[in-house]
C-alpha cells in the first residue's frame, strides 16, 4: 500500500530472497516543510544484536524516523522521531566486523545552509546499536570546488578485507557535465578509528 504520506514494508521469505512478501503494515510520518517526495521512503535497514530490525527512514520533518520489528520485518512499530537531522535525504548504515554500527548521511546540524541541504555528508559510529552516536565526522565530499548547488548524496557502504570502510556516493553541481540525471560517483575510504578516535 503506497501513497504521497506512507510506506509499505516488505519483509523476506525464508528462502534467501528467491520470494517476497508484501508486509501488512503501512508506515506514516508527518509531512514536514521539505516537502519534494512527501511521506515515509527510502528507509534503510540493519540488524541489531538483540534480533530486532532497526529501520531508518528519510522523512521532510529535519530528522529521520525509526520502526522496529521484531518479527524479521512481518510487522513493525508505528514510526517515531530520531534525534538524528537529516534533510530530506537518505542514509546508509553498516555493521561492521567489530560489532559497531557506521552511518552516514547529510547532517544538516554540522553545517549552516547556504546552498544545497545535500551539500555534505558526515560519519558516526555508534557502539550500543545506535542508542548513541560519536560526533559526526565530513567525509564528503573532500575535494572540488564547492559552489551553492552542489550535492553530495546517496550513500553506500561497504567494509573491505582490511577494515576499512568504502563509501561511494552521488554528486553534482561543482561541474557542468554533473547533474541530478547523470552525476558524478565519488569513491571515499574511510578508516573507522578515524571517524570516532
Amino acid at each position: 500500500m503506497l501513497s504521497s504520506s506512507s510506506f509499505a514494508a516488505y519483509p523476506p521469505i525464508r528462502d534467501g530472497g528467491e520470494t517476497w512478501k508484501v508486509g501488512t503494515d503501512n508506515l506514516t510520518v508527518p509531512i514536514g516543510p521539505l516537502v519534494v517526495h512527501p511521506g515515509a521512503i527510502e528507509p534503510v535497514l540493519v540488524e541489531l544484536k538483540e534480533g530486532r530490525v532497526w529501520m531508518i527512514i528519510r522523512t521532510q520533518t529535519l530528522r529521520f524516523y525509526e520502526s522496529f520489528s521484531s518479527d524479521g520485518g512481518k510487522t513493525w512499530t508505528p514510526p517515531s522521531p530520531t534525534r538524528i537531522m537529516a534533510p530530506d535525504s537518505p542514509a546508509a548504515i553498516l555493521r561492521l566486523n567489530s560489532g559497531q554500527l557506521l552511518l552516514v548521511w547529510n547532517d544538516v546540524s554540522q553545517y549552516p545552509i547556504t546552498g544545497s541541504w545535500r551539500q555534505y555528508l558526515y560519519a558516526a559510529l555508534s557502539t550500543d546499536e545506535g542508542k548513541t552516536w560519536s560526533p559526526s565526522k565530513r567525509v564528503a565530499p573532500l575535494v572540488g570546488a564547492d559552489t551553492p548547488a552542489s550535492r553530495g548524496d546517496y550513500p553506500f557502504l561497504c567494509e573491505a578485507v582490511d577494515k576499512t570502510v568504502l563509501l561511494i556516493y552521488s554528486r553534482f553541481g561543482f561541474k557542468p557535465d554533473a547533474s541530478y540525471e547523470h552525476p558524478h560517483m565519488e569513491l571515499v575510504r574511510l578508516d573507522p578509528k578515524w571517524v570516532a578516535p
